[in-house]
């Protein structure tokens, strides 16, 4: 694969995370291929909160900032703002954000998503690296 793709665009979020983390940024990093990342905000999805989470929701600058995560080989993020109010949240809330935040961000993605039909793909799951470099 090294040298075969200059990119790999990817379906990234805080609850679609899973199988990008164990399998697609592995070999992503392995074969030295940047990320660029879409669909961060669930097709704005994750900001409407859930009746099982106490927390705060993500805004949309907290979405884009979770998939611009440092330690992933994400390099750009790719984000149609619905109009100028969101695109000026999404710019003032970028920034790196710390593990603590990071972690609550991913106890927020490990709840049951699937009821809209947007969630990680079964087969994803039963995938090991060693198929993929195949």
């Amino acid at each position: 694969v090294e040298g075969g793709l200059d990119a790999l665009m990817l379906r990234y979020n805080i609850a679609h995370a899973r199988a990008a983390r164990r399998l697609s940024f592995a070999a992503c990093e392995k074969c030295r291929v940047p990320v660029i990342a879409f669909t961060t905000t669930r097709w704005n999805a994750l900001q409407e909160g859930r009746t099982d989470w106490d927390g705060n929701v993500p805004s949309t600058g907290d979405c884009l900032s979770y998939a611009l995560e440092k330690g992933t080989p994400v390099e750009i993020v790719l984000h149609s703002a619905r109009d100028e109010r969101e695109l000026e949240e999404a710019m003032e809330g970028l920034r790196w954000m710390g593990s603590e935040e990071v972690g609550m961000w991913k106890k927020y993605g490990d709840l049951h998503w699937n009821d809209d039909g947007f969630d990680e793909y079964p087969e994803e799951m039963e995938m090991s690296l060693e198929n993929i470099l195949l």
